[in-house]
């Protein structure tokens, strides 16, 4: 009885050898009508060469302040950038209106939450850019960002990760340090490496995310319509229905992470993640209401290892308006 699983282990070795995965025909059948869909996809659905964005909020008005500041500082080349937000209540609902009364004059489209994933659906499918960027509202770009190169990059054999870097040998998320994968030089300062570099959960083995990652607008049309999520956790979760078509690509990232997560406190209720708890969202809401915001000097050239654990300090907003 032991001798066939023996034999399969040396199958599967050999194939692998030989530059083969062995798979189930089911996923190989699901991999083959995701693939016709999104090229189905991109032959109805007008592209242009650029990366539109949309980053997820909920109450939290004043990092999503920080996240949009230090995007128009360091992103080169952006086009138009969605923000899903939700309100819990009439106080961050005001926050919330006066953040886009800040932001009047730049690229970005402000829509309330109402059907999370009716909503994101739409976004995407709408969006007449190349590739799509996606993010949460406690993130904040520490170094430029050229979107002009990144979407030279051909979605189908790259997954860009703007949340990686070499500095990143410590995971908030996993609470344990990282093994770095190998890397190799790209254009433009880029460097790439392999999502399937290890055979253990990291946070180098996930291709799918929405903290900073792009990917092409068909493919991302195609599979938020076949999978189902009510908020940005179980979308990302859901989203792990497909690793597997991803995880042969090829992950692109700076030498040090471009833009951070800093985890100062939770707002989402479908899953525990470990936070610094440095300020509470009740504590952000009354400095936003005091008009504070978050100094974002001490962010600018800093190391994602630093970046991630950094406590806020808070400044006089000002308009960048005029």
């Amino acid at each position: 009885m032991a001798l066939f699983p023996r034999l399969c282990a040396k199958i599967v070795k050999w194939l692998d050898r030989k530059g083969f995965v062995l798979i189930r025909k089911q996923r190989y059948l699901q991999d083959i009508r995701f693939d016709r869909d999104v090229e189905e996809a991109c032959l109805i659905q007008p592209q242009q060469e650029c990366i539109d964005s949309i980053v997820f909020s909920k109450d939290r008005a004043m990092q999503l302040h920080a996240f949009l500041s230090s995007y128009l500082q360091q992103a080169k080349g952006c086009h138009t950038m969605y923000i899903l937000y939700k309100a819990s209540d009439d106080r961050h609902r005001k926050s919330y209106r006066e953040l886009e009364a800040l932001f009047v004059k730049a690229p970005f489209v402000f829509v309330e939450e109402t059907d999370f994933r009716r909503q994101m659906i739409e976004l995407v499918s709408n969006s007449a850019a190349k590739s799509i960027a996606l993010y949460v509202d406690d993130m904040v770009f520490l170094r430029s960002v050229d979107y002009n190169a990144l979407i030279k990059l051909p979605t189908r054999k790259y997954v860009v990760a703007l949340s990686r870097g070499k500095d990143l040998v410590e995971s908030v998320v996993l609470q344990r340090k990282v093994e770095l994968p190998e890397f190799e030089k790209l254009s433009d300062g880029l460097l790439s490496f392999r999502w399937d570099c290890f055979n253990y959960l990291s946070d180098w083995t996930y291709p799918l995310g929405v903290s900073g990652y792009i990917f092409g607008k068909s493919e991302l049309s195609v599979l938020f319509s076949q999978i189902e999520f009510k908020a940005p956790n179980s979308l990302e979760i859901a989203m792990q229905r497909y690793k597997s078509f991803f995880q042969s690509r090829q992950g692109v990232c700076y030498p040090t992470i471009a833009c951070c997560c800093v985890h100062a406190n939770l707002v989402q209720t479908e899953c525990v993640n470990p936070t610094l708890e440095t300020f509470s969202v009740q504590q952000l809401l009354e400095r936003w209401e005091q008009g504070e915001c978050i100094d974002l000097t001490p962010f600018y050239g800093a190391t994602g290892g630093d970046a991630q654990v950094m406590r806020y300090r808070f400044t006089k907003r000002e308009n960048p308006n005029g």
